[in-house]
């Protein structure tokens, strides 16, 4: 884990199980990042 080589599945791998992790641990605090991201992405919409 500690060398630089940098290995897209293996980032992806890490990312997904970090979320699902995340996910377990607080459901609250994905449902307020899911919320937030959607009004970012709505805000980028009503901005053009």
């Amino acid at each position: 884990m500690a060398t630089m080589e940098i290995d897209m599945t293996n980032i992806d791998m890490l990312i997904n199980a970090f979320f699902i992790i995340r996910c377990f641990y607080n459901r609250c605090y994905l449902k307020k990042l899911l919320l937030f991201i959607g009004g970012y992405l709505s805000f980028i919409d009503m901005q053009r």
